[in-house]
Formats: C-alpha cells, sequence, structure tokens
C-alpha cells in the first residue's frame, strides 16, 4: 500500500456487504466512503472508530505485504500455549 492511499492487494476490500474501496482510491475517498455510508444519525465517536478500524486494516495488510507478519505455524503453537496453560 502506498502512501497515497492505494492498496497494494489489489482488490475491493468489503465489510457487511458492501464495497467500502478498492485500489484506485485515495486515502481521502476511503475517508469520505466511510463516512457516507454510516447512518446519518452517527457520532463523532462511531466515526473515529470507524476510521480507526479502517487505519488499523490496512496498517495490517502494509505490514503483511512487507513480510512482518506471524507465520501461521507460530500463531497455531501461541494459541495451544494459551489454551493449555
Amino acid at each position: 500500500m502506498a502512501d497515497n492511499g492505494v492498496d497494494a492487494l489489489g482488490g475491493p476490500i468489503a465489510a457487511h456487504g458492501r464495497i467500502l474501496y478498492n485500489a484506485a482510491m485515495t486515502t481521502k475517498e476511503i475517508a469520505l466512503k466511510t463516512i457516507e455510508q454510516l447512518p446519518e444519525t452517527v457520532s463523532w465517536e462511531e466515526i473515529q472508530e470507524r476510521i480507526n478500524f479502517i487505519v488499523g486494516v490496512r496498517k495490517g495488510l502494509r505490514e503483511l505485504d512487507e513480510g512482518k507478519g506471524i507465520p501461521h505455524d507460530r500463531i497455531k503453537e501461541e494459541f495451544a500455549e494459551w489454551l493449555t496453560n
């Protein structure tokens, strides 16, 4: 994902059955589309929460693209430890 907000994965991202954004959209376009899809009675806190969620997902995707993810086998080992302790 580039600094201009273009998602390196290239595909649309769906939430609640709606397309939120695609690879061609800028960060500003994603933010506006996200807010437009919220109900008219949304609070500032709910807007902030939704934007923060999108930021977190995009950060995670970028980190995966950069090879910073945790290998699946390691996660399975950690879950096994958590479940037995």
